[in-house]
Order: structure tokens, then C-alpha cells, then sequence
């Protein structure tokens, strides 16, 4: 049976270069061939109609030529009207010669008319019907008002054989098309089904696009809202003091006293500016990954060093428990960003004489950073919004201000690097902060390969 549809395949033509129609006449056109090939074969052993005989040698030739324009030329529409025309004008000749309606020729004319209508368009089957319905009205007509015009059987009994063979012909002939068409139909509706669930997924694809693109607006506006409000507030009060200043309104005692206060948010502002910087290239520039291998030990203490002041000011305990040989393979600068984001939040949110301590923990793939504090904690509530742009930062303990977008900057960077980042909290009595970094180098590189690529294509 496999070799059977395979030869049929090869006959009729492939599924891509061919249409339905196409398939079916190329099937037809070498199923007519066997058929007409049959009668002649009967024709010659019954020693019946010579002129038949003729006649069915030149439309087998003719149906190897149409069959040779559609199928190797493809040329299926010019093909398809001279084998309708030259369909009919043999039957119509062969009607006359072969004993008109005792024999099987309105059989031959049924069948012609079914493959002229498989193979059409639907706008010219009413044509068809009309023309084949009048062949045999007028067939019959002539038959009945000339019967002379008819060379009739020479006997009952080759009659019965002609009739019958050319019925079992026709049968088989039919059997076969509808057979094909069925098969063609049952692979054009999978093919559509098919196209159907590529259409379901190019709309998801889409739609996720589109979110991202709303996502991406959302930043944007975030950024705007960043630069317009907290920028430009501390940046207006250095400027409104130094103009006190210049105009001899203010001590320099009282600008001293000033000074301290406007100095803490110009460093806030430093780190937003930071942030900013990283954000822009990575979501607007497309920044690729490059990871290393990077010592956290180290990376802890340098921070800790640079956030002594702060954490002074608030008696804050900085330790590092962080294992000397505990290391990853991610992108330094971007998990130098994440450590020094959730350690200005511990800070921020951790009363005075508080503590901050650093731990690791490995999993046979991953590195756990965890910072840990007894700060003010959160809500769940809070904690559900603490990584999307739908976050509002809160004032720390001290009143610090801040943006909120230290966090989400640091959720991007952990997953580029193929980690995670969450945090478990308590109200009132701390929070506790974990990413996961990978540290096989093959598993970082894979996951990078294809972060990479992925922001190429989201670039072009």
C-alpha cells in the first residue's frame, strides 16, 4: 500500500507544486489512459467498431499529451479546456460508431462531466452541467430522428460484453478519483489546520510582542518620571542654595548645615544615575552578557567599604559571611549592580544599631547569594509588586529616598545571567534577599549564547 501511494504520488505531482485540481487531473488524465487502453484492448479482441478503435488510439495520445503539458510543463488550465473540449467531441464521434444508447457511451459522457467538474472552478460547473446535458439530449434526438446515423451491435452478446467491461472500466476509473480526491482533501484540511495553529501562534508571538512593547513604554515613562522628579529636586535645591549663597542671604554656617543634607541626596542621585546608565544599555542597547569567572568574597567587602559611611551614620553591622572561595561565572559588572542595589535597600530599611549580614550557599549548579536584614520587613502585598514596574519606593529608616528601580534592574540582570532573585520577609522583622548565579561555565555559556541571541533579534 505504501508503494502504491507512493506511485500515485509520483503520478498525480507533490503537495507543494501542485494545486488540488492539478493532482486530480494528472490522475485522471492516466486513469482515462488505463481505461481507454482497456477498451481498446476489447475492442480488438471482440473485432467491434474499427472506427472506435481509431478513435480511442487518438484520444490516448492525446491524454499522454495533456497529461505531459500538466504535469511536466505545468500547464494545468490550457490542459484542462482542450481536455474538456476534446472529451466531448469524442464522445459525441464515438456515439455515432459504437451503437449510441444501447451501447455504454452516456456512461463515458457521466464520467467526463464528474472529472470536468472535480477539476473546475465552481463559477463554470453550471456551464458544464448545461453542456453535457444538452450533448445527450441532442445525441438522443438525433439517434431518435435518424437511427440510421448509428452502426449497431452485431449481436446481443458482444453488446452485454462491451457494455459491461466499459461499466466495470468506468467504475474502477471513478472509484479511484473520488478515492484521491478524498485523500487530497483530508491533506488540504491538515494543511490548513496546520496554517491555522501557525496563525493561533504567530497572534501569541504577537501579542507578547505587543506586551513587551507596553512593557518597554512602561519603562520609558518610568525613566521620564525618574529624570523629571527626583533629578531635577535635588539638582533645584543645590541650585536655590547657591544662589543664597551668592547673594550673601545665607551663613555659611547655615550652608554648612545644608550642605550635609543636599550632599546625602546628590549621592543617592549618583547611584540612580548609575542605574540609569545600566538600564538604557541593556534595554535600549542591547548589551551583551560577558561572563567571567568572579570571586563574591571580594565583591562584598569593596561594597561594603564603599557604604561604611551610610551604614555609620544608622550604627549599621556589615558582615561578611561569605565563603573566600565562593565564585561565579556571570557578567561582573552586572552582579556588581545587583550586590550594591540590595545592599543600599538593607541599609535603607534597617534601623539604627540594625544588621546586615552576607551568606552563600551552592547547589551542584548555582551560587545562593543571600542578604539578610532585621529592617522594617514588608507585607506580602508588597513583596507581590517588589519587581515590577508597578512598584512605588517607600522612605527608609532614616527617611532616604529612592525610585524603585534598583530592584527591577537588579531582577533583569540576575535573570540575563540565567539566576533568580527573591526575597522572603517579615513585617517588622526584616527581609531576607537571594539570588542564584550559575557556576559551571558550560551551563552559563549555553544560557548566554542564548540570551545574546535573543537580544539580536529583539534589536533588528
Amino acid at each position: 500500500m505504501k508503494l502504491f501511494r507512493n506511485i500515485f504520488k509520483e503520478i498525480s505531482g507533490n503537495y507543494n507544486n501542485y494545486t488540488l485540481e492539478n493532482r486530480i487531473f494528472n490522475l485522471a488524465c492516466i486513469i482515462s489512459i488505463v481505461f481507454i487502453l482497456g477498451t481498446i484492448v476489447i475492442n480488438i479482441v471482440t473485432n467491434l467498431f474499427p472506427l472506435t478503435i481509431l478513435m480511442a488510439i487518438i484520444g490516448e495520445i492525446f491524454l499522454v499529451f495533456l497529461y505531459y503539458q500538466s504535469r511536466v510543463k505545468h500547464r494545468f488550465k490550457l490542459s484542462t479546456i482542450l481536455f474538456i473540449i476534446f472529451g466531448y467531441l469524442l464522445s459525441i464521434i464515438t456515439w455515432f460508431n459504437s451503437g449510441g444508447s444501447e451501447g455504454p457511451m452516456i456512461i463515458v459522457v457521466l464520467y467526463h462531466s464528474i472529472v470536468a467538474l472535480i477539476i473546475t472552478d465552481e463559477k463554470y460547473h453550471f456551464v458544464i452541467g448545461f453542456v453535457s446535458i444538452s450533448i445527450c439530449i441532442a445525441l438522443y434526438s438525433v439517434e431518435y430522428f435518424f437511427p440510421s446515423t448509428i452502426d449497431p451491435y452485431p449481436s446481443r452478446h458482444i453488446r452485454y460484453l462491451d457494455y459491461s467491461s466499459t461499466f466495470t472500466l468506468i467504475y474502477i476509473c471513478i472509484v479511484f478519483i473520488l478515492s484521491a480526491v478524498k485523500k487530497n482533501y483530508k491533506y488540504e484540511r491538515y494543511r490548513v489546520e496546520k496554517q491555522r495553529e501557525e496563525i493561533s501562534l504567530q497572534n501569541k508571538l504577537i501579542s507578547k510582542q505587543y506586551k513587551n512593547l507596553e512593557n518597554q513604554d512602561l519603562i520609558k515613562i518610568k525613566i521620564f518620571s525618574i529624570i523629571a522628579h527626583d533629578l531635577r529636586g535635588p539638582l533645584t535645591s543645590l541650585q536655590g542654595l547657591l544662589n543664597l549663597l551668592n547673594e550673601k542671604l545665607i551663613s555659611p554656617e547655615d550652608f554648612n548645615a545644608l550642605s550635609i543634607e543636599l550632599t546625602e541626596r546628590v549621592d543617592q542621585n549618583m547611584q540612580l544615575l548609575d542605574n540609569l546608565l545600566y538600564w538604557s544599555n541593556t534595554q535600549m542597547l542591547g548589551q551583551r552578557i560577558s561572563p567571567l569567572n568572579i570571586n563574591i568574597y571580594p565583591m562584598v567587602e569593596s561594597f561594603f567599604q564603599l557604604l561604611k559611611p551610610e551604614a555609620d551614620n544608622k550604627k549599621i553591622s556589615l558582615i561578611n559571611n561569605v565563603a573566600s572561595d565562593a565564585s561565579a561565572y556571570a557578567d561582573p559588572n552586572m552582579i556588581k549592580v545587583v550586590i550594591r542595589n540590595l545592599l543600599s535597600n538593607a541599609i535603607k530599611f534597617t534601623h539604627k544599631t540594625g544588621r546586615i549580614v552576607v551568606n552563600t550557599r551552592r547547589t551542584p549548579d548555582k551560587l545562593i547569594i543571600i542578604i539578610e536584614d532585621n529592617g522594617i520587613g514588608m507585607s506580602k502585598e508588597h513583596q507581590q509588586k517588589l519587581f515590577s514596574m508597578d512598584h512605588f519606593s517607600t522612605v527608609g529608616t532614616a527617611n532616604e529616598v529612592g525610585t524603585g528601580l534598583g530592584l527591577i534592574l537588579a531582577k533583569d540582570f540576575v535573570e540575563r545571567n540565567g539566576g533568580r532573585i527573591w526575597v522572603d520577609s517579615v513585617l517588622g522583622q526584616g527581609s531576607r534577599f537571594s539570588i542564584s548565579v550559575p557556576i559551571n561555565m558550560q551551563y552559563s555559556l549555553n544560557l548566554t549564547e542564548n540570551m545574546n541571541s535573543t537580544t539580536e533579534k529583539t534589536d533588528s
